[in-house]
């Protein structure tokens, strides 16, 4: 996992941040399902600032869970929603544990965090996702937009 938010900032400046400033790193949890195949997720770590909303940093995740968490059967609803009880209550505080292993992540690649976890869900959930979702969802989009559902 990388951080998210500590680019361009020294050990030092991180320690600053959360000791004095009230910064928290946090990880949200994301939930997508395929009939059968339920993967639940963190995703990447984020710093979250005195002044910004958690749960607005994790609002993609929450909104992706919300989308392509519940179709899978038994385990879509129920970790669906541990995700969206996570990330409603603003993550998982985990400042502690990057505090302790800062010099890892300093030295994690720079890829973004939604690509990040595609890259960790592997080609069965990509393909899934491609070859069902995505055509799920236009044909709900084309039905909505034509009137056929109220």
């Amino acid at each position: 996992m990388k951080v998210i938010g500590i680019e361009g900032m020294s050990r030092e400046q991180v320690a600053w941040e959360v000791k004095h400033e009230g910064a928290r790193f946090i990880v949200f949890e994301c939930c997508v399902s395929v009939l059968l195949a339920t993967s639940k997720e963190p995703t990447d770590i984020y710093l979250v600032r005195k002044n910004e909303s958690a749960i607005r940093k994790g609002l993609i995740w929450t909104i992706i869970t919300l989308l392509l968490g519940w179709w899978g059967i038994p385990w879509g609803p129920i970790y669906t929603i541990k995700a969206l009880t996570t990330n409603f209550n603003g993550g998982k505080d985990v400042t502690q544990a990057v505090l302790a292993n800062f010099d890892h992540y300093l030295l994690l690649n720079k890829e973004s965090a939604f690509k990040a976890f595609f890259n960790r869900i592997g080609w069965f959930y990509k393909a899934l996702f491609l070859i069902v979702i995505v055509p799920l969802v236009m044909w709900m989009l084309f039905l909505l937009f034509t009137g056929k559902i109220e």
